[in-house]
């Protein structure tokens, strides 16, 4: 079976770059879909996973050509596919490619996702994280 690395990392900043302090590298069956992918996201940075969210080929979502969102499952209005029938592999067609995972529209969690390698899976049906750098951010951080 295909699979691929696929580098996560935080965004303060729409046009940061790969950010060292809070970056994952995830193990990903090309089978997986977008939403297994954001799912695995999530628990990789310890963010509870109950928001919307979407993938865009561009740091600023709303400027986007390329997207996938829930929206698109769950009846919302979306001008994009939804991501629960969109394989992985529909998407990272190629090494380089880049999309801005969004999380919490409200909040506006932002990820870098990269493709870094495509890589043979033996026996091996499920997305796995390979490597954890820095701390993640707090997702509901207390104001005290």
């Amino acid at each position: 079976m295909k699979g691929y690395k696929i580098k996560v990392w935080t965004i303060n900043d729409p046009f940061d770059t790969i950010d060292e302090e809070a970056s994952r590298t995830l193990l990903v069956p090309s089978s997986a879909y977008l939403y297994t992918l954001a799912e695995k996201i999530n628990e990789s940075f310890d963010f509870y996973f109950d928001h919307p969210f979407g993938f865009y080929d561009n740091p600023d979502p709303y400027r986007a050509d390329e997207g996938y969102e829930l929206f698109g499952d769950i009846g919302e209005e979306s001008e994009y596919p939804g991501v629960k029938n969109t394989p992985v592999k529909d998407v990272y067609t190629e090494i380089g490619k880049r999309m801005l995972y969004y999380f919490d529209y409200g909040e506006g969690w932002r990820f870098g996702t990269e493709l870094i390698e495509k890589v043979d899976m033996k026996n091996m049906d499920r997305i796995k994280t390979l490597t954890r750098s820095g701390k993640a951010p707090e997702q509901y951080p207390s104001f005290d």
